[in-house]
């Protein structure tokens, strides 16, 4: 039976060396970071279970006041990839959340100047979540430390406009990010947002 569990910090504890190997150390929050998501009931450790094996994890941002959940991390199991249970993950949180207004996310924008490689995986997530509904707000780039990124989203209820979308992801970095960063000049060095 597949299922999905919301993660204690004794879960967090146990999954974190798998999050280090399946996240890049520039893409990776530390551990304490995480530890003290969870117990602000901001950050929500979600773990897929395939019967009592736990094949799969989602780490998410709960902004209760705006209505909307932020995908930060999602992640199969090495071994366990390639068989569904990513497209699955995924519909089980949207059922968990449905009762908010959207799951948004962000996913690496394909670029001219990378290597073939690196934008055929871009392109692949890009087309993961394409395929589970999620929508491409193409117009809109997050430039995060060097790093330009796209936002995704799907709806739970009314179709949400990319302008309001705009809206909760800025929000959203600005919540996250701003206590890292001594003056606003220094914020907006390392996190840029422009539409095309």
């Amino acid at each position: 039976m597949l299922y999905i569990k919301r993660g204690t910090l004794e879960d967090l504890e146990r999954i974190y060396p798998f999050y280090v190997q399946d996240f890049p150390r520039s893409e990776r929050k530390p551990y304490r970071i995480l530890k003290k998501l969870m117990n602000h009931n901001i950050g929500e450790l979600q773990i897929l279970y395939d019967d009592k094996i736990w094949v799969g994890y989602a780490f998410l941002i709960v902004q209760k006041n705006q209505r909307v959940v932020w995908l930060d991390y999602l992640a199969i199991r090495d071994g366990m990839r390639s068989r569904g249970y990513g497209e699955k993950l995924i519909a089980k949180l949207k059922d968990s959340y449905r009762t908010y207004d959207a799951l948004f996310g962000e996913v690496e924008r394909v670029e001219h100047f990378l290597p073939e490689s690196l934008n055929q995986l871009r392109i692949r997530r890009i087309r993961f979540y394409e395929r589970l509904g999620f929508e491409l707000m193409n117009n809109y780039v997050i430039r995060l430390w060097d790093v330009n990124y796209v936002p995704v989203y799907v709806t739970t209820k009314e179709k949400i406009s990319h302008l309001k979308m705009a809206s909760y992801i800025e929000s959203f970095y600005d919540l996250f990010y701003g206590s890292y960063f001594k003056t606003e000049e220094d914020y907006h060095r390392c996190i840029s947002f422009y539409h095309k």
